[in-house]
């Protein structure tokens, strides 16, 4: 009905908003050395947070001009109703491979930023910054930077086949 057009009509702001984050990251007078507002922006994962939006957006408004929802609303169904029983199972895929991507690149990002030394500092181990560490020793002992290599290509790969796969159990369409 009108109230989803207004409450999606606001995932644009929100996206804005997202942009507006980044480019405060990026101006600061502490920039990305800064080890306080790198985590907060990251920690909280902010940067992603409109792709989900605009994802949930247009999988409602293609989902509600399906049937169902049609016959939910004649039967008299609440949209309460009709956005929990009808709506949100059948935008769970789309949910759920866009949550297995993000993790994944949270892996790829945090991986980045150590490998630069802006991430994780050490003692804590991360995978960029064993691969950062072994850079000197690439020609004399190559698997000291193949195998973190490896884990981050295996976690991101792992991931997505996760969410695939997810994705293909829950969906309603399936059978």
């Amino acid at each position: 009905p009108e109230t989803w057009e207004a409450t999606f009509a606001s995932f644009d702001g929100i996206i804005g908003l997202e942009r507006l984050k980044l480019f405060h990251l990026n101006d600061s007078k502490k920039g990305l050395g800064s080890r306080a507002d790198r985590h907060e922006h990251l920690g909280r994962g902010h940067i992603g947070e409109g792709a989900f939006a605009r994802i949930v957006r247009g999988e409602i408004l293609a989902q509600r001009e399906r049937e169902y929802v049609a016959a939910a609303v004649a039967i008299g169904a609440s949209d309460a109703r009709v956005l929990f029983r009808y709506l949100v199972p059948n935008i769970s895929g789309a949910l759920i491979v866009q949550i297995s991507l993000s993790i994944a690149n949270a892996i790829l990002a945090e991986s980045s930023l150590s490998f630069l030394g802006l991430g994780i500092q050490p003692p804590t181990a991360s995978w960029g910054a064993m691969l950062n560490a072994a850079r000197p020793y690439l020609t004399d002992a190559p698997w000291m930077t193949g195998f973190p290599g490896l884990a981050i290509f295996l976690a991101c790969l792992a991931f997505n086949l996760i969410g695939d796969g997810l994705r293909e159990a829950l969906d309603p369409r399936s059978g």
